[in-house]
């Protein structure tokens, strides 16, 4: 199961764990907000707390990454999103209409929403992994 590694092992995870299946569990940790986009993982940052604004998407550094820019503007699911998220969200993107989303009681759209999201993890997570790697010239 995809478990951030800040809420590994609690109580709240091990009980979802057993009852959910992994695209409803990251579903409800998008939702609860216990999940590893920088504004989380930025105000668990110890000793020194990354301030709100630096909290930026690593792929594209300009923006703040939450879940509105994860999940309807990020260049990165660009295709995720036309797969699984109807365009009347993306297209012109705001507040309302991910409130709206994110709250629906359509068994359908919460499954869509939650592969789109399963998948996006994966993709972020193989995304950093080369971003993290040192980058060097071959010999010539």
């Amino acid at each position: 199961m995809c478990e951030p590694e800040h809420v590994k092992g609690t109580l709240m995870c091990i009980i979802l764990s057993y009852t959910l299946s992994t695209t409803q569990y990251i579903y409800i940790c998008l939702r609860d907000l216990a999940h590893s986009q920088e504004i989380e993982t930025g105000r668990l940052n110890k000793p020194t707390v990354v301030p709100l604004n630096g909290r930026k998407c690593r792929t594209c550094i300009n923006y703040l990454e939450d879940e509105f820019y994860c999940l309807l503007e990020c260049s990165l699911y660009n295709e995720l999103r036309k797969t699984y998220i109807k365009p009347y969200y993306w297209k012109r993107p705001n507040m309302p209409k991910l409130i709206e989303r994110m709250t629906t009681e359509n068994i359908t759209k919460i499954r869509y929403l939650s592969k789109c999201v399963t998948k996006a993890f994966e993709i972020r997570k193989k995304t950093l992994f080369l971003l993290s790697m040192p980058f060097t010239l071959p010999c010539i």
